[in-house]
C-alpha cells in the first residue's frame, strides 16, 4: 500500500446516475455522490452526520483512519491466516496509514487491504461496482452483517450510490444488481492454490487452459497471470 500521484480536485456534490446503473435502480430514487477519496465515499455510506455535515468531515475520516491502525493487531491476530492467504503486510499497511495527515486525505486510494479492515472493524459489506468494465468486487464482514453499501467506481472516483429515502440495501436488492455484473477476480497469493484450483478458476471465467491451437496445458503460473 503506497499513497498514490496526488488526483485533480474532484468536487464533492451529488452527480447524474451513470446510465449503466439505470439498468438496476430507479434514477428518480437514487443519487451518486462525488466524493474526496474511497474513506470519504465509505463514510458517506454508512454516517448519517458525516453525510449532512454536522461533523467535520476531515476530523471523521482522521479518525477512522486512527481506528484501523489501533484494531490492527487484534485483526492480524485473528484472521492471521486468511490475512496470510491474501498478502496482506501489516507493517505495510500501518506505514501507509501514519503517512496519512488531515493535509494528503485527497491522495487516499482505493486498497482491498484497508476496505477488508474496515469492514472487518464495523461489521459492514462492502459492494464495488466497476461500470468501466462491468465488474464487481464484494467485500464482506467476518461476521453476519445486514449492512451492505454500494459504491460505483469509474474513472478511478468512488461514488456512494444512495437512496433518497435512506433505504439500505438488504441481501435481495444486492442479489439483483449484481446479476449485472461479473465477479472480479482477487486472488490470493500463488502457493496456497493447486495447478486443478487455478484450471478450475480459468474454466469458471471463460479462460482457456490450453496452449493456443495445443492439446498442451498451460502452467499454474501462466493460468495465475491470466486469472490476474
Amino acid at each position: 500500500v503506497k499513497p498514490q500521484p496526488e488526483k485533480e480536485t474532484h468536487k464533492k456534490e451529488i452527480v447524474e446516475i451513470h446510465k449503466f446503473c439505470e439498468q438496476y435502480i430507479d434514477k428518480d430514487n437514487y443519487y451518486m455522490y462525488s466524493s474526496e477519496n474511497f474513506i470519504h465515499a465509505l463514510l458517506f455510506s454508512i454516517d448519517e452526520s458525516f453525510r449532512l455535515g454536522i461533523s467535520d468531515q476531515k476530523k471523521k475520516q482522521l479518525e477512522l483512519i486512527q481506528l484501523i491502525i489501533t484494531k490492527m493487531g487484534a485483526l492480524f491476530t485473528k484472521n492471521k491466516q486468511l490475512y496470510s492467504n491474501k498478502g496482506f503486510k501489516k507493517t505495510k499497511i500501518e506505514k501507509y496509514l501514519k503517512e496519512i495527515n488531515i493535509h494528503n486525505l485527497q491522495e487516499i486510494d482505493y486498497s482491498t487491504e484497508i476496505v477488508n479492515l474496515i469492514c472487518h472493524i464495523k461489521h459492514i459489506n462492502v459492494i464495488i461496482l466497476s461500470v468501466t468494465n462491468e465488474l464487481y468486487e464484494k467485500i464482506e464482514s467476518s461476521e453476519h452483517s445486514d449492512i451492505n453499501i454500494v459504491i460505483v467506481n469509474e474513472n478511478s472516483y468512488y461514488y456512494p450510490l444512495m437512496n433518497i429515502h435512506g433505504v439500505m440495501y438488504n441481501s435481495i436488492d444486492i442479489s439483483n444488481i449484481l446479476t449485472y455484473f461479473k465477479k472480479k477476480i482477487k486472488l490470493n497469493k500463488i502457493g496456497s492454490y493447486t495447478l486443478s484450483e487455478l484450471q478450475l478458476l480459468a474454466n469458471n471465467n471463460t479462460i482457456p487452459i490450453n496452449c493456443n491451437n495445443s492439446s498442451k496445458k498451460k502452467t499454474k503460473q501462466t493460468l495465475y497471470d491470466e486469472l490476474t
